[in-house]
């Protein structure tokens, strides 16, 4: 499903994008969004904020579990 919105538009609207990441030289690596910038969320982008991260991290558990079964020669039923 194509988006309308620019990434410029987004950018200004607040909304959350992938692409929004700004990797920095030093801690904490990446620019953090602050208030201000947080104030124009809705909670369809909390949502979908919160959602990406969980799917990440859900993505990670099940690869380092795999990566342990598999090294450990862990076989199952």
């Amino acid at each position: 499903m194509a988006s309308d919105v620019t990434k410029s538009e987004a950018k200004m609207s607040g909304a959350v994008n992938e692409d929004a990441i700004e990797r920095l030289d030093g801690e904490p690596w990446v620019k953090l969004a602050n208030g201000k910038e947080l104030t124009n969320w809705s909670k369809e982008d909390e949502i979908r904020y919160n959602q990406g991260n969980r799917q990440s991290e859900k993505y990670l558990f099940y690869r380092r579990t795999f990566d342990f079964l598999h090294e450990n020669e862990i076989r199952g039923d």
